[in-house]
């Protein structure tokens, strides 16, 4: 088993506190001391006709019954299929393209004493720029290359804190209006690739490169992903804390807490089945709660009679069926979920 990889899971699948709303320091973070933000519950918004998908409301008797067992349980797997498509670098690559070959120079201003610093890129405009984009709004961000410090191998390093909104001359429109942060790294002494991302608001770009991705869906996301993968070792893991929305299928919301699969390559006596909650709800405003029993970290104790991939499905305080979903979307990929 390689060095320091029980903790890193452990670390993975713990949520941490709440991140300063001001812009990070200098220097690109210690993936070994980084953690989930705290989520804060949005508001059902008129808007944008989206669930309020992180809050528990108190349970509304509207006559809806609650989906049959066998369309609940091939929902299930589709939402863990959505969550392999939420890829973060495809946002940073988007945003920072956009922001290098739309920019003329004088639009947007970029603040130089903000850069000068903390290595960042900080602009605020409302502009039309020569190259026939406008900026709205601001943004900051960084983008490192790949890069080696001691022992760490880094192959990813970025970061967006904004409200923009970028429009290009062939017509198309990128807009970030969050958080977001993610990086990929390694270890010099083994092949694993361990990711971290965190990703909160809403984002959208109607680029044909974007087109079937979910920045091209009406999403709402407040989500911490990490995984870690080894083709040597066979190991694999991936966790999920927070929550997202769209607006189609039987479910539309899911809110996950302290869900977490990982494969006996990484010390878990229970490969078949996750750790940890995820809550769905339906068109109809139903909540469903389900609880996995798997290994929340390498060596965790599990009960063996209850390591059978399955879940009881509670609607309203009261188990209504139990499922036992294909695990597919949360193992059929390698290097990284999406």
């Amino acid at each position: 088993m390689p060095p320091m990889l029980y903790a890193l899971i452990s670390l993975w699948a713990c949520s941490a506190p709440e991140p300063e709303p001001e812009p990070t320091p200098p220097g690109p973070p210690d993936p070994e001391e980084t953690a989930a933000p705290a989520t804060t519950p949005p508001e059902d918004t008129a808007e944008t006709g989206l669930p309020s998908e992180y809050v528990y409301d108190e349970p509304v008797d509207d006559g809806a019954p609650p989906l049959p067992e066998a369309v609940f349980e091939a929902a299930i797997v589709d939402v863990w299929a959505r969550m392999r498509t939420i890829d973060p670098l495809l946002l940073h690559d988007g945003y920072e393209a956009l922001r290098l070959s739309a920019s003329d120079g004088a639009c947007p201003y970029y603040d130089q004493n903000y850069y000068n610093l903390y290595n960042q890129w900080y602009w605020y405009d409302y502009c039309y720029a020569t190259t026939g984009a406008d900026f709205s709004g601001y943004g900051i961000s960084y983008w490192y290359e790949p890069y080696v410090s001691g022992y760490t191998e880094y192959e990813d390093l970025a970061y967006f804190y904004g409200d923009a909104v970028i429009s290009s001359v062939d017509g198309t429109t990128f807009q970030a209006s969050g958080y977001a942060t993610y990086q990929s790294y390694g270890y010099s002494w083994d092949d694993y690739l361990y990711t971290y991302a965190y990703t909160s608001g809403t984002y959208r770009w109607d680029h044909p490169s974007a087109k079937g991705t979910w920045l091209s869906e009406p999403l709402t996301v407040e989500l911490a992903q990490s995984s870690a993968f080894s083709a040597t070792y066979g190991g694999q893991s991936w966790a999920l804390d927070g929550s997202v929305s769209w607006d189609e299928g039987d479910l539309i919301a899911v809110d996950f807490d302290g869900f977490v699969l990982l494969n006996a390559a990484l010390g878990s006596d229970c490969p078949a089945e996750p750790a940890g909650s995820m809550a769905v709800r339906d068109q109809a405003g139903n909540w469903y709660d389900l609880t996995f029993d798997g290994a929340a970290y390498g060596g965790a104790p599990v009960f063996p009679l209850t390591c059978d991939g399955c879940a009881e499905v509670v609607h309203d305080g009261v188990v209504i069926y139990t499922i036992c979903p294909d695990l597919a979307p949360l193992v059929t990929w390698e290097q990284t979920p999406w």
